[in-house]
C-alpha cells in the first residue's frame, strides 16, 4: 500500500501538535481551575467587602436615627411635654413602627402601645445597659424576637439631662434583620435565599451568606465548623459530596463577620465541560489545519511578517506608515484595523499633548486658587500680654474649607474662631467663605461666645442653598487680665489641655451641634483658668 510523504509528515506533525495540545490543555485547565478560583474567591471578596460597607452605612444610619430620636426626647422631657407623643410623631417621621424608651426613673412608654407584663425589667436589657454605659448610640446583635419569631437587630441611643452630663434614659427601636438581607442580596451573583446570624466562639457575630445551592444541613454544618476553628481564608471542608471554600470579612462598627461559602465542585464543572469539549475540537481540527497548513502558510507568514515590521516602525513613533490591503479576509481587516489604529494613535497623541496642557493650566489656577486662599488667614499673629499664639494650616487638597481667625471684641480680649466646613475642594472653601463673613458681621455686636454660635448658626441655615453641608465651629475669648479662656463648641473636636502644674493632657469637652444643620441651636459656654506654662 502506498502511503505519500505529505501524508507521512502530516500524520507525524497532526500526533505531535495533538500530543503537545493535550498536555498544554491539562497544564492550561488545571491552571485556568487556580486563577478561576483565585478570581471568584476575590470577586467574592469584594462582593462581601461592597456587602460590607452597605451594612455598615445601613447600621450607622439606624444609629443616627436612634440619636435623633434621643435628642428629640431630650427636649420634649425638657419642656416637660407628653414623651409618648412626641417619640411616636418622631417614630413616624423617621419611617419607623414603633419605638421604646425607658427612663432612670423607672418610667417606660411604648408607641405601638404594648403594655410591660409584671416583673418587666428594662433596665436589665441589653439595649439599656450597653448604651447607658457608652453614652453613645449602640447597636444589639441579631437575636430571635420571642414575639414575631424573627431575627431582630435594636438600636438605641442615651437621653442625658439638661447639661448633657448624666443618662435620664435610653430610647431605643427595633428592626427586622431581613431588611438588610434585602440591602445586600442583590450584590451576589448567586440567588441569596437568607442572611443567617450566629454567634462565634469569640464573642463576635457572623452571618453566613446563604445561596440557593446550600441546604439548611450544609449551613448548619459550615456554621459549626467555623465555631471549630475553620474561619481561614484557605481552608476547605468536605460536605457530603462537595467541598466549601469560605471567604469572609468582618464588619468593624459591629464586630460582625460575614461568611460566604464558595462550592468548589460548581467551579469545576464548567472547567470540565470546556476541557472534553476543546479536546474534541482539537482532534477534529487538527487534521485538517495541519493539511491546509502545507499550502498557505508560506502566504500568511510574509504577510504577517510585513504587519510585524509596520509595528515595529510605529513603535518607533512613526504615524506615517500604512499596510496595503492585499485581501479580504482576516489579515485584510486587520491590515484596515492596523491602518485605522495607526491613524487613532496619531489623533490621540495630538489630543494627548492638548489635555497636557490644559491640565497645566488648571493646576496653575488652582495654585492661584491656593494662595488667595491662604491670604484670607491671618497674616500675622495678634500679639497679647502674658500669651504666645501660633498656628498653621495646612489643606487636605490645593483649597480646603479649613478656616482659623482672632477678633478683638473689646481692650484685653482675644477672640479666636477654629472652623471647618464639610467637604474638601472648592466646595468646603466656598461654604466656609461665606460663614466667614457672617461670623466677621455678628462679631462686631457680640463677645459671648454660645451667643455667637447661635446666631451664626441661624443665618448660616436662614442662607445655605448647599444641602447636606455644615460647619464645625469652636469660637472662645481669652481674657489676659485675668488668664481666662470661655469658649462654646459648635461640634468640632475638642481642645487639648496641657497643665503644667500636673504634666498632662485633658480635652475640653463642649456638647453643640454643627452649624448649618437646624435652628434654634443653644451651645453651652466652658471656661478655663490658665497658669504661667499650661498651653491650649
Amino acid at each position: 500500500m502506498f502511503v505519500s510523504i505529505r501524508y507521512k509528515l502530516g500524520l507525524s506533525l497532526f500526533l505531535s501538535v495533538f500530543v503537545l495540545t493535550l498536555l498544554i490543555v491539562s497544564v492550561q485547565q488545571y491552571h485556568s481551575y487556580i486563577r478561576f478560583r483565585d478570581h471568584v474567591r476575590h470577586s467574592t471578596a469584594l462582593t462581601i467587602r461592597v456587602a460590607i460597607d452597605l451594612a455598615d452605612n445601613w447600621i450607622r444610619e439606624k444609629m443616627n436615627i436612634a440619636q435623633v430620636l434621643a435628642y428629640g426626647v431630650e427636649k420634649t422631657r425638657l419642656a416637660r411635654s407628653d414623651t409618648t407623643n412626641a417619640l411616636e410623631r418622631m417614630a413616624k417621621e423617621n419611617k419607623i413602627e414603633s419605638a421604646y424608651a425607658g427612663f432612670e426613673n423607672g418610667e417606660f412608654v411604648d408607641t405601638s402601645g404594648w403594655k410591660p407584663r409584671e416583673g418587666f425589667e428594662f433596665k436589665e436589657r441589653p439595649w439599656y445597659g450597653m448604651a447607658k454605659s457608652r453614652g453613645t448610640p449602640v447597636y444589639v446583635a441579631p437575636y430571635v424576637d420571642a414575639m414575631t419569631g424573627q431575627y431582630t437587630v435594636t438600636f438605641a441611643a442615651p437621653v442625658y439631662d439638661r447639661n448633657g452630663l448624666l443618662v435620664q434614659g435610653v430610647v431605643a427601636y427595633d428592626v427586622l434583620f431581613k431588611e438588610l438581607n434585602e440591602l445586600v442580596s442583590s450584590l451576589f451573583e448567586s440567588e441569596v435565599k437568607e442572611l443567617i446570624p450566629f454567634r462565634l466562639a469569640d464573642g463576635r457575630v457572623g452571618v453566613l451568606v446563604k445561596n440557593k445551592e446550600v441546604s439548611d444541613y450544609m449551613a448548619d454544618e459550615l456554621i459549626s465548623w467555623i465555631n471549630e476553628g475553620g474561619l481561614d481564608q484557605n481552608a476547605v471542608r468536605r460536605i457530603g459530596d462537595d467541598k466549601y471554600l469560605l471567604v469572609h470579612d468582618e464588619l468593624e462598627t459591629a464586630r460582625t463577620v460575614m461568611v460566604y461559602p464558595i462550592s468548589l465542585t460548581q467551579l469545576m464543572e464548567p472547567l470540565l465541560v470546556q476541557s472534553i469539549v476543546y479536546f474534541g475540537v482539537t482532534a477534529v481540527g487538527l487534521w485538517f489545519i495541519v493539511n491546509i497548513a502545507w499550502a498557505i502558510l508560506g502566504r500568511y507568514i510574509r504577510r504577517i511578517e510585513g504587519l510585524s515590521k509596520s509595528s515595529r516602525i510605529v513603535s518607533e513613533g512613526n504615524f506615517d506608515i500604512e499596510v496595503k490591503k492585499s485581501s479580504n479576509d482576516e489579515l485584510g481587516q486587520l491590515a484596515e484595523s492596523f491602518n485605522t489604529m495607526v491613524q487613532a494613535i496619531k489623533r490621540y497623541t495630538r489630543l494627548q499633548e492638548t489635555a497636557i496642557r490644559e491640565k497645566e493650566a488648571v493646576t496653575q489656577e488652582l495654585k492661584i486658587a491656593a494662595e488667595l486662599q491662604k491670604k484670607a488667614l491671618p497674616l500675622e499673629m495678634p500679639k497679647i500680654s502674658g500669651a504666645q499664639i501660633a498656628a498653621k494650616s495646612f489643606p487636605a487638597k490645593e483649597v480646603g474649607g479649613d478656616y482659623y481667625d482672632f477678633i478683638i471684641p473689646r481692650e484685653h480680649h482675644l477672640g479666636i474662631v477654629i472652623a471647618d466646613a464639610a467637604g474638601k475642594g472648592f466646595p468646603g472653601s466656598l461654604y466656609m467663605s461665606n460663614s466667614r463673613s457672617v461670623f466677621r458681621v455678628i462679631a462686631t455686636n457680640e463677645t459671648s461666645p454660645s451667643r455667637m454660635l447661635t446666631k451664626t448658626n441661624d443665618c448660616i441655615v436662614n442662607d445655605s442653598t448647599q444641602e447636606g453641608m455644615f460647619i464645625t465651629y469652636i469660637f472662645g475669648v481669652y481674657d489676659d487680665r485675668a488668664k481666662r479662656f470661655t469658649f462654646a463648641n459648635g461640634g468640632h473636636f475638642p481642645p487639648l489641655y496641657y497643665k503644667a502644674s500636673e504634666a498632662s493632657f485633658r480635652p475640653l469637652e463642649s456638647r453643640g451641634i454643627p452649624l448649618g444643620i437646624m435652628k434654634d441651636q443653644e451651645y453651652a459656654e466652658e471656661t478655663v483658668d490658665l497658669s504661667s506654662g499650661d498651653v491650649l
